[in-house]
């Protein structure tokens, strides 16, 4: 989403980007079932001028479900992956009544992958707009849209002799892959996985 302002700054990274003006709500919830769910992906910027109406138009078709979690490395700088649903996945999970973003990010680490002993980092910007978090849409059980603001922290393990999948979430595996490797771990995960992943090896 972006004003004529922002407009050439992402152009200059997204020069492919499909530019829709779409000036109301009514006109956003038309166009959305034309990107769920599309075998052929596409970045698409939607275009108003009023730019804080726009988000809020858009964020009103959906649930906001926040939730926070961590990408972890440990004494040898490997990296701590999750293998859920056919899918290399970083853990993460909802923020509950009363958290912060940080404390849910280290309890979700400690729940769905076994190591307890965590030093919190700072989080792992994805741009000037989204800082440290990243969105993906999908639609419940009921039909209900859902946006997923998931908030990233890099994290240090000082224990690693457990590994303990939590397999009531889906859980198959937990390994510490060698950077060296990730190449093939990358092809095999979501695309804001892939966001957070690339974000901090830019960094570092």
């Amino acid at each position: 989403m972006c004003n004529k302002e922002g407009l050439r700054y992402i152009l200059e990274e997204h020069p492919a980007i499909e530019i829709l003006s779409l000036p109301n709500t009514t006109t956003i919830k038309e166009h959305i079932p034309n990107w769920e769910g599309e075998e052929n992906k596409r970045i698409v910027c939607l275009l108003r001028d009023d730019l804080k109406r726009l988000k809020e138009d858009f964020f009103s078709i959906y649930d906001l479900h926040p939730a926070a979690g961590g990408l972890v490395l440990n004494k040898a700088n490997a990296m701590l992956l999750i293998f859920r649903r056919g899918y290399w996945d970083l853990p993460k999970g909802h923020i509950d009544p009363g958290e912060t973003k940080e404390e849910a990010a280290i309890r979700e680490v400690q729940e769905e992958t076994g190591v307890q002993k965590l030093t919190l980092g700072r989080g792992i910007p994805q741009n000037y707009v989204q800082k440290n978090a990243t969105y993906h849409t999908y639609l419940d059980k009921k039909g209900k849209r859902i946006l997923k603001q998931t908030f990233w922290y890099q994290m240090f393990a000082t224990d690693v002799a457990n590994l303990v999948p939590q397999t009531e979430e889906d859980i198959e595996q937990v390994a510490w892959i060698n950077q060296d490797n990730l190449a093939s771990y990358l092809a095999q995960t979501y695309d804001s996985i892939r966001d957070v992943i690339e974000a901090y090896l830019k960094l570092h």
